[in-house]
This record gives structure tokens, sequence and C-alpha cells, in this order.
């Protein structure tokens, strides 16, 4: 039996032909569905949390999580217990980069911040997938470009970068550990840095940042802020959705596109791993999202005021990708 989550498409159609297959909602999954269906193999997204608790006595021996990131996955347990693991780094990178350019783009439109690329800082942090491809397009659209990856030397402090940018965009993993851990990566002081007028967008993950450090100073006029992922999700802290300039739940790398492709690749691992041959497939492409961003914020802000809930949460997530073709 495969357990596919009942949001990643193409999946279905294409492994139907290889064992049973039956869908689940992603955050409604626990381990007793996986044992009483002896369920082998398992296609998740980030709203599955991968751990002993779901798989400890089951039979899953491949999980495929149609993510570009893994912090919902304890791979530690699963290489531990010879499961196979697969995701899909770098397939919202297109996604992501088309979110932090319409966003601020958008801004721009708004009056928030200058349309004259050429006079605006950029710093990136993080250059990862996604990193890098805003790097590229940073540069062919004539802004200045700033670069924070220690690990991958370039290790200016952001003590000494921060001051200097107009817009700061995230595109780290969540780490608490290591050499480098992200965790509170922009804390009260590095918050603090950020001159008047700084556009922080986060589209990697909520702890990264220090959210009502950030949200202090929205509050105050001095910060403005593009927020599309947070702490504690889906459960978000409705100050933290009211005061940004712009929120949206999660929908960064949430396309058609962007998802068509995290689930060809990890089909594909699924097929190299019980033998078949692999399928081909078109990457993404760019997608003008600014006005879908701008009604999505617009309706988080309204919809989370009145029911703020997981259902919410997700529900906005699914109309954003009804507009994201």
């Amino acid at each position: 039996m495969i357990f596919i989550d009942e949001d990643i498409p193409i999946l279905f159609e294409y492994l139907g032909k290889f064992d049973s297959i039956q869908t689940f909602s992603g955050r409604s999954l626990n381990n007793q569905m996986l044992r009483d269906c002896g369920v082998s193999a398992l296609f998740v997204r980030s709203t599955c949390i991968v751990n002993q608790e779901l798989l400890s006595g089951t039979a899953v021996s491949f999980v495929g999580s149609a993510t570009a990131g893994i912090d919902h996955v304890d791979h530690a347990y699963l290489a531990s217990h010879g499961i196979q693991l697969a995701y899909a780094p770098g397939s919202n990178s297109q996604a992501v980069t088309d979110y932090v350019f319409d966003s601020i783009a958008l801004l721009a439109s708004k009056h928030r911040i200058s349309d004259e690329y050429a006079d605006t800082t950029l710093c990136v942090i993080g250059i990862g997938n996604i990193g890098s491809r805003v790097i590229e397009t940073a540069i062919r659209k004539g802004f200045k470009v700033l670069i924070s990856d220690p690990p991958k030397g370039h290790t200016e402090p952001l003590s000494m970068l921060l001051p200097l940018s107009d817009v700061v965009t995230l595109h780290v993993p969540y780490t608490t550990s290591g050499s480098c851990p992200t965790h509170r990566l922009m804390g009260q002081a590095e918050v603090n840095l950020l001159k008047r007028g700084t556009v922080l967008i986060n589209t990697s993950r909520g702890k990264v940042i220090d959210e009502s450090k950030a949200i202090d100073r929205c509050i105050d006029g001095s910060l403005v802020s593009v927020l599309d992922v947070f702490e504690n999700e889906p459960h978000v802290n409705i100050r933290t959705v009211i005061q940004a300039d712009l929120a949206t739940p999660h929908i960064a790398g949430y396309t058609h596109s962007a998802k068509i492709c995290g689930a060809f690749t990890v089909l594909n691992a699924y097929l190299e791993f019980i033998g078949e041959q692999l399928l081909s497939f078109q990457r993404e492409i760019h997608q003008d999202r600014t006005q879908t961003i701008d009604y999505i914020s617009t309706m988080f802000k309204k919809e989370w005021e009145s029911a703020p809930k997981a259902e919410t949460f997700d529900g906005l997530r699914s109309r954003a990708l009804t507009m994201s073709i």
C-alpha cells in the first residue's frame, strides 16, 4: 500500500500500477493508519511530521517529501531504521524567487520602497538553490547585492551588512545546532541593526527571526515586513499577521508548477528505489503573482482576525494555489 498526501499532484496516476493507493490529508495522518493498512511507501508535504511517533512499528520503507526542505522529517530516525528518504531541493526555487521580487514590486507600487532598483541594496542571507536564484535575478534587475552565508564562504558579519541593506531576504534552512545555527538568526540585535524603512522578507522558516521584535518595529513604522512563514504554523500569532505589511500563509513556493516539479522529483526517486524506469519532466517557469500576493495578504489579515485556526490557514493556502496556475 502507498499513502499519498491528497495535495501532491500526479503521483496517484503514475503509482497506481505498482501498488494500491490511498490519499490522506496531511495533518490527519497517524501511526495507526499506517499500521492498519500495511503502508510501505509514504509521500508527504511539510504539513506532515515524519518521526518515530508516526513510523514506529509500521512497514514503511520509503518516504518521499515533495518539498524543498525537510525540517519536518526526523531523517536521523529514518536512517537508523533503514527507511529511504527522498525530497525535492530546488523544486520551488523559481516560485520563491518570483514571490520575493513580486513582493518588492508590490511594495514599490504602494510607495513603501523605491522602484529604482539600481539605488537599492539587497542582502541575501543563505545562497542555496533559492538564494542563488534570487541573487541571479537581483543582478539582472540591477540591484546592488550583499551576501551572507558563512558555511559557503560568505563570512561578512551581519552587523556589517544589515545597516547597509534596503531589502533583506532570508533563504536559510532551520537549524538549532552546528557551527551556524539559524534559530533566531535575525534576533533582537540583528533586527535593531536594520535602518529605518528596510524591507525584511522571510520565506524560509518562521523561527529564523524574532517575530515579536520585527513586528514591534513594524508597529512603530521603522520596518517593512513581508512574512510568508511564521513560528508555530498553522497556529500563527494574530499580532504578527495583522501588523506585517504583507502576510501570506506559506505560499511563496506553493504554485502548481513548483508542486509538479517536487512531485516528479520524489516520484523518480521512488521509481529508482523499486528499480523502474525514470520519467522526464519540465521544470517550473516564471509566474507573476503580484496580485495574488496582495489579495491573499488582505484576506489572511481579515480572516485570521475572525478565525485564527489551522483550517483558515490551510484554506487560504489552497485558495492561493488556485490563483497560481
